[in-house]
């Protein structure tokens, strides 16, 4: 087993190959293991020690984003719906036979395997279920097997609403990965949390605007949509989310200074960020884009002329710009402009 001690010798041989100096590491994204977060002997604890003896100030040390978010999603309870699913989907999937009379049955792409390693595997299995499950119950029928949850309103009605929830899960995930900066990454998560409290609002009315299997099957059953199991659900969810990010809701002012300095707690700034400047001119260590302050009053052509010292600039000496938008990344001022 590899131990911290062992992984943070190999960070300490790149630091030193590369010349680098302990004091610049402001940042450590673990996955949680043992040997990363351990009190004494885990790589946070050796790492945040050789800053410190380097003259550093101690290092934010947070959860990786994306692997939080899959906890999250594991966290649900679908094994009533995802057990029988699986069943059907190893035993049409299992043989050579089975599998060949599905597809000319079908005549089109099949029925993918769950691989319990990756989430997106389970939102793709549910979905493509639900689509064939009028051709899996005559294919299973066919075998002679009975699947009678395929005749059961209320078990129909969990998976239609698992479909629609990986869904929105798969869709976070999906937005999470790339080059994306720490204060993009939050804002998702954050507009998510915000989201399930929204998706309960709805089906308590038995809206299903952003739950589009449901709405489908609504239409082809009188069975009532299970409402306290859904929301039961989504609460379970919620809490969970904030339980895992509650590490990044304790920074949430530092991240809203990077998002919008203008809008921050300017008494809670910190003393090297103060001293930077940080309000007029960002440090490029602190802060890794290009700050764009845009006066909207102004033609397109003219606002590409503008930076953010310019701006200041005439922020301080005349008072003639009345909208100002604030743009935190360069990679989305092009977005903007159109």
């Amino acid at each position: 087993m590899t131990t911290g001690a062992d992984i943070f010798k190999g960070v300490e041989n790149a630091i030193n190959k590369k010349n680098l100096r302990w004091r610049n590491l402001k940042s450590i994204i673990t996955d949680g293991g043992q040997n990363m977060c351990g009190k004494n002997k885990g790589v946070v604890a050796l790492v945040s020690k050789a800053v410190e003896n380097d003259g550093g100030s101690k290092p934010l040390v947070l959860h990786c984003i994306i692997h939080q978010q899959s906890l999250c999603g594991k966290c649900l309870d679908m094994s009533e719906v995802l057990k029988p699913v699986i069943s059907v989907v190893n035993f049409i999937r299992s043989t050579g036979l089975n599998h060949r009379h599905f597809r000319e049955f079908i005549g089109e792409n099949n029925l993918p395997y769950h691989i319990a390693v990756r989430w997106l595997s389970c939102g793709k299995v549910l979905k493509r279920f639900f689509e064939l499950r009028a051709e899996i119950e005559f294919f299973l029928n066919e075998k002679q097997r009975t699947f009678a949850d395929l005749e059961n309103s209320e078990w129909m009605w969990k998976l239609a609403f698992y479909v629609d929830l990986t869904n929105h899960m798969n869709e976070l995930n999906l937005r999470l990965q790339g080059e994306n900066h720490l204060p993009d990454l939050y804002t998702n998560i954050k507009s998510f949390r915000q989201k399930i409290i929204l998706l309960q609002s709805q089906l308590r009315k038995k809206c299903f605007t952003h739950f589009k299997i449901c709405e489908i099957f609504s239409h082809t059953t009188e069975t009532e949509f299970p409402v306290n199991f859904a929301i039961e659900t989504l609460s379970a969810l919620k809490i969970n989310f904030d339980t895992r990010f509650s590490d990044f809701d304790v920074i949430a002012n530092e991240i809203k200074l990077f998002q919008n300095p203008f809008d921050s707690d300017i008494e809670t700034l910190a003393p090297e960020l103060e001293r930077a400047g940080y309000l007029s001119h960002p440090p490029n260590d602190i802060y890794p884009s290009t700050l764009l302050l845009i006066p909207l009053s102004l033609p397109r052509k003219k606002r590409l002329k503008w930076n953010v010292t310019g701006v200041i600039k005439r922020i301080a000496k005349k008072s003639l710009v009345t909208k100002i938008a604030l743009i935190c990344y360069a990679s989305k001022f092009k977005m903007f402009l159109n």
